[in-house]
């Protein structure tokens, strides 16, 4: 039996809908990009999408924004890379079937036939707090074009981040939909490690508004996050990425 897994009583404790949140970075150039993808979309998100527990992946590559008048923007302190499972139950990830993920993380073409060998990846489990969990990323095939991922870090400025900065983002033209996420206060030891040994843990509250634009329509997303940063007291505690879609599939 799993060490990580625990046993739940649907009658006792009620599924909860959440978010599988997969980071991604590169820790060697052994890796060539086109092995890296085809890996992911042909073996790993395939098999994880044939569980139970899995609803969709949307795969995600950061977009590096553009300096503005010769000055370098500030970039997001996320993964370049990313990779979104809706989940039923956020239990889930502690079940034996989700310990078997780690059987689709090798092939023949990888350096040391692992991914995990040419690339770092760093999990959240969030639970889903708000707006449609079908909408935010979008699902599967039909997942938005772009995610814009916020992560705000204070609890004491969620009413402000929420009146400021939610409804703004949620009227701009192509958001198709907003998402609402708090981190689970219980995770995978082996999704902790990293926080627990730095100190830094991920931000308390993650928002994902999905748009369905062209890139260049990404400048009103831009200045409507700069604009609602400078009113909020603590500007800091807004971490602000955009993701752009490269793979999706249903489960």
């Amino acid at each position: 039996m799993s060490t990580f897994t625990t046993t739940v009583t649907e009658a006792v404790k009620p599924r909860k809908q959440g978010l599988l949140f997969v980071g991604a970075r590169f820790t060697s150039f052994d890796l060539p990009y086109p092995d890296y993808a085809r890996w992911y979309d042909e073996i790993h998100i395939p098999h994880l999408i044939s569980m139970k527990g899995c609803r969709a992946a949307m795969r995600y590559a950061r977009i590096t924004e553009p300096s503005v008048d010769g000055r370098d923007t500030k970039q997001s302190t996320l993964m370049p890379y990313a990779t979104l499972y809706p989940i039923h139950d956020v239990d889930w990830v502690y079940s034996e079937e989700f310990d078997t993920a780690k059987d689709s993380t090798d092939a023949d073409y990888l350096p040391g036939r692992s991914a995990f060998k040419s690339v770092e990846f760093e999990g959240r489990t969030y639970e889903f707090i708000g707006g449609s969990p079908l909408m935010g990323g979008g699902e599967g095939k039909e997942a938005a074009k772009f995610a814009v991922v916020t992560n705000y870090k204070s609890k004491s400025a969620e009413g402000e981040y929420i009146e400021k900065f939610f409804g703004t983002m949620s009227a701009l033209p192509g958001c198709r939909g907003t998402t609402r996420y708090v981190y689970c206060e219980v995770q995978r030891p082996d999704f902790t490690e990293k926080f627990a040994a730095s100190g830094q843990w991920p931000a308390r509250n993650c928002v994902i508004h999905g748009f369905d634009v062209e890139k260049a329509e990404l400048e009103s997303v831009y200045r409507a996050r700069d604009e609602i940063a400078s009113q909020l007291s603590d500007p800091s505690t807004l971490d602000v990425a955009i993701y752009e879609l490269v793979f999706g599939m249903g489960g």
